[in-house]
């Protein structure tokens, strides 16, 4: 589900989960111990996050396959897999090691999470954001509002997570959550720019990311997550949104 690879001191993760790399509790998890694998390997300065899938970085957390089941089943699924979301991008901003998201398409809820996480984020010109946890009673309690309020203002993070409308890349560009690549393959942008970041003093770099990301992530607000994972609310709009909802 996950291709791990070398290229000099830049770790290559790429996400394989057909059709839209849809993250269901397993995927999170070896997501996670991927992540603490690379973290051991000293020689690697770099990583690169990036999705097989074509046209998708990630779809978000799967609700479709999250939702079978009885009401307190599918409460506890989303609970945990918000969690996971959290270690993951807690992680992420916690390494050494600089992390570099390729996003070639779409990116959803809690995709867009983990994107935020990473240090730098490169978009193709078909990429796009969008946060719809408002039309299934969700909440992004993942870090996801903390990480882009911190990057975009308080007016841009109400923007993007209350109107549920999709940002492209020219305006997720202009919010400051992304880079625009000049080059049309975002992979190869991000390997270039991720092996000359390698060659960089690793120390300096580490310490430079220290002080930037210093309280940039929240704890998981548990609270309100739990009321939201157990609220009628989501129970009644997250079926509709399923069978609603695309890529």
């Amino acid at each position: 589900m996950i291709y791990l690879y070398n290229v000099g001191a830049v770790k290559v993760m790429e996400l394989e989960r057909h059709p839209a790399n849809a993250m269901d509790i397993q995927f999170l998890r070896y997501f996670l111990q991927c992540l603490i694998s690379v973290e051991k390997e000293s020689a690697v300065k770099t990583v690169v996050i990036s999705s097989k899938c074509k046209a998708v970085f990630s779809s978000g957390l799967d609700l479709g396959g999250m939702s079978a089941g009885k009401n307190y089943e599918v409460s506890i699924r989303i609970i945990r897999a918000v969690s996971l979301v959290h270690k993951i991008s807690k992680k992420i901003i916690s390494s050494k090691k600089i992390y570099i998201a390729a996003i070639n398409g779409a990116a959803i809820g809690s995709a867009v999470t983990i994107a935020m996480a990473c240090d730098i984020r490169l978009l193709s010109r078909a990429a796009w954001f969008w946060l719809p946890d408002p039309m299934y009673g969700g909440l992004l309690a993942d870090g996801g509002l903390d990480l882009i309020k911190n990057s975009a203002g308080a007016a841009n993070a109400k923007r993007l997570c209350m109107t549920v409308r999709r940002i492209n890349a020219g305006q997720i560009n202009d919010m400051g959550l992304a880079q625009m690549s000049a080059d049309k393959d975002t992979v190869g942008a991000s390997m270039e720019m991720a092996q000359r970041i390698s060659s960089y003093s690793y120390g300096t770099l580490a310490a430079t990311k220290a002080i930037i990301n210093r309280g940039s992530l929240g704890r998981v607000n548990r609270l309100a997550l739990i009321r939201a994972a157990h609220s009628k609310d989501m129970r009644a709009r997250i079926a509709k949104y399923v069978l609603n909802s695309d890529v």
